[in-house]
């Protein structure tokens, strides 16, 4: 069989402020512009420079090879990261926000040149303040600035992904939220008395010892983050000559064998407060600072856990499993050295287990409570600040449903997902065998009706599945695709419905986590039908959807009597008129199976129709040649 796709859905987008104009971009028009959704301009620098403060620029998909002059006012939206890209020529500043305080771009995939270095910055806001959302902002090769925030910007730079660049803050107070940063030479670095507030990202260092936030001379607070330690001596947070910080709910992780989760040197006045490190060499180095290091969970290093110098105050962590829990420095009054019975370590799972020696265990200080008003909990999922709905998912999950059948059915089967919130793009490839079940078609469900849904039969045994929206799915789990399958054999039997591959995806391109694939069982059996005895003689008249459909050309209709009929099968085009008798005849009991070969008729939409006895029934089917 050989492959064909067939898509259906549709991109439903928000595409604007709630006041002033929408202005059209789409790189496809080739003749007059104005603006207008009838007749767009072909570059997005038109569109900009015709805005007014509080217009929309809604730009259609396409990759657009230029660089963006940004207005006061004006909202620069594509239709989603997967679809729309800016490109640069050369390393240059792609987007440019230079004293602008209200303004948005969002939608697109920014990137520099293929496999050339790219320094960036890609987006420079400069005495700024814009919001900058749902973007892919990457370089082929690492190392370089994806945003620059300077001079008292103050943007909101939210649920990005950045791919080998970075952010730099420079005497800036932006507002850092659910990004992806991953493969700068610094994921986040903040310096010359700036005050961010970053919070809910997913931060990796750079190599050779640079921090995934790197601090100097500024007063960020760090909160709710996931930090990965990079190969090298890779570091979580490091401070220098700041004040001010506080370092609250992180996990500061590393796969590899050097990480140091926080270094302080010379800083003053730091929280460092309900943290969890695992990061296989240090977990908290200080030194000429003043640190008040409460409920934290320190441990698995290969050096020492934690080193803090006499003017810093250590109390209430559990300090466990290191090579050298404590150097130069002596445990807190009331730290603890316990395994903290993690969910799954092993899965980067840090919540505690049941009986956990680290449960209301915290500081008893009431400001340190959990939300519920216990005692504190130590480590990333205790006191006031945490946030156990996002720091960890452990992924996505998705499963088939299993089911009972009769021979010959029709059947829906669902595919359910869980924890797939911000899902925007699935790629799923399906198999099965042929001789007990077929495919027939799919439709996206209520969950998934903004999204385009594409279908391609690879073979009689396998289906691809694809899926795209420019924005992800807000719900936490629920029904992902409706499959429509027939049953091709009349005898007790099952089948597997597997998964043979999954890519999942946000808006902004940067793949999901799947934690667990469940196929799904699919069970023929004789006591889902109702029968006189046991050679299954029907109950019903019943005519079955035929597969497959649509076809080319060739397409088996099945159908069963429960007593002897004369049985009339025609077949007949989109106007009625009969093209075809497939069965004129008296027929037994029993379930029968008839073959339409269409080779002389066109593609279009025909129906067939039964008549045994009283009983009359009509479906429809699709020849595409």
């Amino acid at each position: 069989m050989n492959s064909r796709s067939i898509t259906d859905g549709v991109f439903v987008i928000n595409i604007g402020s709630d006041d002033g104009s929408y202005i059209y971009v789409d790189l496809g028009n080739n003749g007059f512009e104005d603006g207008c959704r009838e007749h767009p301009f072909n570059t997005i620098q038109e569109g900009v420079d015709q805005a007014e403060s509080g217009d929309t620029v809604v730009v259609s998909y396409g990759e657009y090879h230029e660089t963006i002059d940004m207005k006061e006012g004006v909202f620069l939206r594509g239709t989603g990261a997967s679809v729309t890209s800016i490109i640069a020529e050369m390393d240059e500043i792609v987007v440019n926000f230079n004293s602008i305080q209200n303004g948005e771009i969002s939608g697109f995939t920014i990137k520099g040149p293929e496999n050339e270095p790219f320094m960036g910055p890609v987006i420079l806001c400069n005495s700024s303040s814009p919001t900058i959302s749902r973007n892919c902002i990457k370089s082929f090769l690492s190392g370089g600035i994806g945003i620059d925030c300077s001079q008292n910007s103050n943007a909101l730079i939210d649920g990005n992904s950045l791919i080998n660049l970075g952010i730099d803050i420079n005497a800036s107070n932006p507002t850092i939220c659910n990004n992806y940063i991953t493969g700068g030479a610094v994921g986040i670095f903040c310096t010359n008395s700036s005050v961010p507030n970053i919070f809910k990202n997913r931060i990796s260092g750079g190599i050779a010892g640079i921090a995934a936030v790197y601090v100097i001379e500024s007063s960020p607070v760090i909160r709710n983050n996931w930090l990965f330690c990079r190969e090298g001596g890779g570091l979580g947070t490091y401070l220098k000559d700041a004040s001010n910080v506080k370092i609250l709910n992180n996990i500061i992780d590393d796969h590899y064998i050097d990480g140091r989760g926080i270094y302080i040197k010379n800083s003053s006045n730091i929280e460092v407060i309900n943290n969890t490190i695992n990061t296989n060499w240090r977990g908290l180095e200080e030194n000429g600072s003043t640190v008040n290091v409460y409920n934290n969970i320190i441990i698995g290093n290969s050096d020492f856990g934690i080193q803090v110098s006499n003017s810093s105050i250590l109390d209430y962590n559990d300090i466990w499993g290191n090579i050298e829990n404590y150097y130069s420095c002596s445990p807190g009054n009331n730290d603890i050295s316990n395994d903290p019975l993690f969910t799954n370590e092993a899965e980067s799972d840090y919540h505690l287990m049941s009986g956990s020696p680290c449960i209301d265990a915290g500081h008893p200080d009431t400001k340190y409570n959990d939300l519920d008003g216990s005692r504190s909990d130590i480590g990333a999922y205790g006191g006031p600040g945490a946030d156990s709905s996002w720091i960890y998912s452990g992924g996505s999950s998705l499963e088939i449903d299993s089911m009972e059948v009769s021979p010959l059915d029709t059947i829906n089967i669902i595919i359910n997902g869980n924890f797939i919130q911000g899902v925007a793009e699935a790629d799923l490839t399906l198999s099965f065998d042929p001789a007990i079940i077929s495919f027939l078609n799919a439709n996206s469900t209520d969950l998934t009706k903004m999204f385009s849904l594409r279908k391609t039969r690879l073979s009689s045994n396998s289906v691809n599945l694809y899926m795209i929206s420019p924005r992800g799915i807000k719900e936490e789990s629920g029904e992902l695709i409706d499959l429509i399958f027939i049953v091709n054999t009349l005898t007790e039997s099952s089948s597997y419905l597997y998964f043979e591959d999954v890519t999942l995806k946000k808006e902004t391109a940067d793949e999901i986590y799947i934690l667990d694939l469940r196929d799904g069982l699919i069970t023929i059996t004789g006591t889902a039908i109702e029968t006189d005895n046991d050679d299954m003689i029907p109950l019903s008249y019943t005519l079955y959807q035929n597969y497959p459909n649509p076809f080319n050309p060739i397409t088996t209709i099945n159908y069963k009597l429960p007593k002897p009929s004369k049985v009339t099968l025609n077949v007949y085009n989109i106007t009625g008129q009969l093209v075809e008798t497939l069965v004129a005849d008296r027929q037994n009991v029993g379930y029968h199976s008839v073959i339409w070969d269409a080779s002389t008729v066109s593609s279009g939409i025909y129906f067939y129709r039964i008549q045994a006895g009283k009983f009359q029934e009509v479906r429809k089917m699709i020849l595409l040649k």
